[in-house]
């Protein structure tokens, strides 16, 4: 009689996300969008169209910036890192900032529930889904976590304007 195996279970292989604080919750962006992470207190700064927007200089080139707590309805101004996010080839900018609080680890991306549309007002499809923070030891002390698609935040129009403005300044 032929014995029977049981299959291998297949092991889920989830890519590295970067876990940053932004005031009340975190964020976990795909680590491979990331081309760098400044301190903000060390990175020149200037404001664009009336100060609504800004641009950073990343030590190869100034790049749109905008502050994530902002976006996500917090107060602006108090992240201590941007992260640098690599922007698709086919973009008028090769990469955009993001302010945000303190990078707290790298570890794989969580299991995660899908988050209904416009639960939180930020660009279409840009917060796709929410994790639990406890089952991660650098990230038990916090409630609540999202993952985050950077380059969802903003339209093409958006970004297109901002490259001309960085242009004109």
């Amino acid at each position: 009689m032929a014995r029977l195996r049981k299959k291998p279970a297949p092991v889920e292989a989830r890519a590295p996300a970067l876990f940053v604080e932004c005031e009340w919750l975190v964020v976990a962006i795909d680590a491979g969008l990331v081309d760098r992470i400044l301190l903000a207190s060390d990175t020149p700064a200037r404001a664009l169209a009336g100060g609504a927007l800004a641009a950073i200089n990343t030590g190869e080139a100034w790049v749109p910036a905008w502050d994530l707590d902002g976006l996500l309805g917090s107060e602006s101004g108090r992240g201590s890192s941007w992260i640098v996010v690599r922007a698709p080839t086919d973009w008028p900018v090769a990469a955009f900032a993001l302010r945000a609080g303190r990078c707290v680890c790298v570890r794989s991306m969580p299991r995660s529930t899908e988050l209904p549309p416009g639960v939180i007002e930020l660009g279409a499809g840009a917060l796709r889904a929410a994790f639990a923070t406890a089952a991660i030891p650098e990230l038990a002390g916090y409630s609540t976590g999202v993952v985050l698609d950077p380059l969802r935040i903003l339209s093409v129009e958006q970004i297109a304007r901002v490259a001309s403005e960085i242009d004109r300044a």
